[in-house]
């Protein structure tokens, strides 16, 4: 399912640690804030409930490093805290449109930054090394495990990833937020729940495929493919990137 949610509190930049050069970072802005469009078109049920915490925008032409070193610290805190999280999901903004402008674009991106994130934690470095592909494999970062939801402008208004702008955002939920929502000792949502979600989406408009959601490999729920129905779009290889040219500095 598709989830976006409203915001807490942004990263202060003066807290971070790693940076990029400041020209690197845009003044005054707030991914929260831009993410505010996306999270308000939302039909999912858990919309209103949940808080996320922001990171540093980067500005337009910043590499995929530069980037990473914006998300990693806040990536960080998410996942060090104690359950039940008190801040459930990490939201990061990428101002330069031809990161998400196809989908080919928006694999590449996600590649780049999760390989990148790589580079910073062990845990994230080694589920990288395992089967992407597998049924039982999560992306993993300080020992947690983390859903990955991305909006892009390759996306149109119809589809329940669709941006509304030209950023891209990418936002990362802990498995275990999900647990919350459950009934206790049980591993699925109250009867109905992903019912009323689907319906919602299709009386907005916007339906999303059901069955792609249901799936076992949580690695083809990141980037979803531009149409129901099409084959699932596995980022992590190479020739999901076709559609985008070459990559700048990385």
């Amino acid at each position: 399912m598709v989830c976006t949610y409203p915001d807490v509190e942004d990263r202060d930049p003066s807290q971070q640690s790693d940076m990029p050069d400041e020209p690197l970072r845009h003044a005054h802005r707030s991914s929260l804030e831009a993410f505010e469009s996306i999270r308000s078109a939302s039909q999912c049920l858990f919309a209103s409930t949940s808080r996320l915490l922001g990171c540093p925008v980067a500005s337009p032409g910043a590499s995929a490093a530069q980037l990473v070193a914006l998300l990693a610290p806040a990536m960080a805190e998410l996942c060090a805290q104690p359950q039940p999280y008190r801040i459930e999901g990490v939201v990061a903004e990428i101002t330069e449109h031809e990161r998400g402008a196809t989908l080919g674009r928006l694999a590449r991106t996600v590649y780049e930054v999760l390989f990148g994130l790589a580079g910073r934690d062990k845990d994230a470095r080694a589920c990288l090394e395992e089967p992407i592909g597998a049924p039982d494999w999560w992306f993993r970062f300080a020992g947690v495990e983390l859903l990955l939801v991305t909006f892009a402008p390759c996306y149109g208004p119809s589809h329940p990833r669709c941006s509304f702008g030209p950023s891209t955002f990418l936002l990362f939920q802990p498995h275990a937020v999900f647990a919350r929502r459950r009934p206790a000792g049980s591993e699925n949502f109250p009867v109905g729940t992903k019912q009323a979600i689907r319906r919602a989406f299709e009386h907005a408009g916007r339906p999303y495929d059901a069955q792609l959601s249901a799936s076992a490999v949580e690695s083809h729920k990141f980037v979803k493919p531009l149409r129901v129905g099409d084959p699932p779009v596995e980022w992590w290889r190479e020739q999901a990137w076709l559609d985008a040219p070459p990559s700048g500095a990385t």
